[in-house]
């Protein structure tokens, strides 16, 4: 008996230690992203792609980097990897204004369209990578630079 006592605070810190890698993939999958502004750039060659970052879970969260790939009404606008820390707040959001270099060919009309936005995030926890994919389908007005 008096083993075990002594093996019980070993036990509880292994037990809360071994949550919080799944702690931290729940968490990821708790974030989602959306459009919110999409203005094609004087140079015609590229866009300002305003996204928003929603963190439904209880903790803050630290995106060290967001790879973005944008459809509008089925087709390819283009991809940007965004390498800029972005923080999300406990139950809240965080908007930034990235440039999406255009795919070739690509021509974007104003008014309202279709997207679909495939986002792959990565966080890193301690030297641990976490990689989360998130698809988004919704309508946004395209509007002039």
């Amino acid at each position: 008996m008096n083993v075990c006592i002594r093996f019980l605070p070993i036990l509880f810190a292994a037990a809360l230690l071994g949550g919080c890698g799944t702690t931290s993939i729940s968490a990821l999958r708790s974030i989602t992203v959306s459009v919110v502004d999409l203005k094609p750039a004087a140079d015609g060659e590229s866009a300002l792609l305003t996204v928003r970052y929603f963190n439904a879970s209880p903790l803050a969260i630290g995106l060290t980097e967001a790879d973005h790939r944008l459809q509008v009404n089925g087709a390819n606008v283009g991809r940007v990897v965004n390498k800029q820390p972005v923080g999300l707040p406990p139950s809240g959001s965080s908007t930034e204004t990235i440039t999406l270099p255009l795919s070739r060919g690509t021509v974007l009309t104003t008014g309202p369209a279709a997207y679909l936005l495939e986002t792959r995030i990565l966080v890193m926890a301690g030297s641990e990578e976490l990689r989360e994919r998130i698809e988004t389908r919704g309508m946004v007005e395209i509007t002039r630079p």
